[in-house]
């Protein structure tokens, strides 16, 4: 069932991304302000949820979104189909992004981002069951 622009379990309407989001299925996603999304690219990004459906912008790259084009899962505690990075992925893997927004295996460092982690396992590049469990690392 399509939402539209809303995502999932919240009234956040999201109406504009800051690139296009085309193929970006179980890509990591930040909130760059009230309504854009783009995708995550670092570990201190707070993380707000993960492509479902990808869309570009009406006028192609950057900009407003069609109703009905993008989908996003932020719900904590969702389990997401997620791609992996260039890295295999284990299962109980703790999950940070890299550059491209997609994820892999990473406890990280203070003050970064863990986004959740991995339910299944898979090769570099390969999908993955994920749980979004996003939590800041404090020590």
């Amino acid at each position: 069932m399509a939402l539209g622009p809303l995502t999932y379990k919240t009234p956040n309407q999201i109406t504009f991304i800051t690139a296009d989001l085309s193929g970006s299925e179980g890509c990591g996603v930040t909130l760059t302000a009230q309504g854009t999304i783009g995708l995550s690219t670092v570990q201190t990004e707070l993380p707000y949820g993960v492509v479902v459906v990808g869309a570009n912008s009406i006028n192609g790259g950057a900009g407003q979104v069609a109703a009905g084009a993008l989908e996003i899962v932020d719900a904590y505690g969702a389990v997401i189909q997620l791609q992996a990075g260039a890295g295999a992925i284990a299962v109980g893997d703790s999950l940070q992004v890299n550059g491209s927004g997609q994820f892999i295996a990473a406890a990280g460092t203070v003050g970064e981002w863990v986004w959740g982690y991995a339910l299944t396992a898979a090769p570099a590049g390969g999908q993955f069951l994920g749980r979004f469990a996003p939590y800041i690392k404090q020590v």
